[in-house]
């Protein structure tokens, strides 16, 4: 077991009683991975499955049970870069000339690895298909993240200006030992925000006030878009809160609102003055 100090079991603690809805110490299986992110790691439904495979899924575990998996989730390293990515399309380049159908492409992505839904693939893949139905997958995949050894600032910058789609992931560190990871797509001059499924309390606004000025000042965007799920629990706090950073709740037929949402979503508008 690594060696944690008192003040790294005392932020451990605090985030895992986050989803401790009944006050008895313990959360259910199938909050570990939320919980998991709630510390700063970003792992996959299988990393989650791999590592609590021997639990039941409506067990209830304590965090001394907990804190070993987020130990070995931590420690665990993937081989998943954007190279074995395209190293892994090449398979499919049947021409060797850097490009494959939209349509094969749609098909690996929802039936290989971590499954994205119909929806989640024809926002990714918006303004990469040519007149051929075809997609450069090298492009297609840099552009699918932002940090440092994938695409660099200026490269992102030409993304933007071009009006082309990328997805980024943006990491908001709320202390030394915690974050919290925001999914966001930009495309045609708007920054497109999930609100996280839980949001720790002491540093989330600052955070998220950072993430605003990032996409104003760096990113240069016209508009931001916050969606908040039908079946959160906090929406009204929520709601409240972005009303007071100066957005506004969008009617459900707005042109900004994505097309195929769930018609039970929230969206708010912030625009860029």
């Amino acid at each position: 077991m690594a060696s944690y100090s008192e003040d790294q079991l005392a932020e451990f603690q605090e985030a895992f009683q986050l989803f401790d809805s009944r006050g008895d110490g313990k959360i259910h299986v199938s909050q570990i991975g939320d919980a998991l992110r709630a510390l700063g790691q970003n792992p996959t439904e299988s990393d989650v499955k791999k590592f609590t495979h021997q639990h039941k899924p409506d067990e209830r575990i304590s965090f001394e049970v907990f804190l070993p998996i987020y130990q070995a989730i931590s420690k665990a390293r993937t081989s998943d870069t954007a190279d074995d990515f395209i190293e892994g399309l090449r398979h499919f380049d049947k021409d060797g000339n850097g490009i494959i159908s939209s349509a094969e492409l749609r098909h690996l992505l929802t039936t290989l690895g971590e499954k994205l839904s119909d929806e989640e693939v024809e926002t990714l893949l918006a303004g990469h298909e040519d007149s051929q139905g075809n997609i450069n997958y090298e492009d297609f995949v840099r552009q699918l993240s932002v940090s440092s050894h994938i695409v660099s600032e200026n490269e992102l910058l030409k993304v933007v200006k071009r009006n082309e789609s990328l997805r980024l992931a943006f990491t908001l560190h709320l202390t030394e030992t915690t974050s919290v990871e925001w999914e966001t797509l930009i495309w045609r001059g708007t920054l497109y925000i999930c609100v996280p499924s839980c949001l720790l309390p002491e540093g989330s606004k600052e955070g998220f006030v950072s993430l605003l000025e990032y996409a104003e000042e760096t990113l240069q965007c016209n508009n931001i878009v916050v969606c908040l799920r039908k079946d959160r629990s906090d929406r009204a706090m929520l709601v409240r809160t972005f009303m007071f950073l100066g957005f506004n709740v969008l009617p459900p037929n707005h042109p900004l609102i994505p097309p195929n949402c769930d018609s039970g979503n929230l969206y708010m508008l912030y625009t860029v003055e």
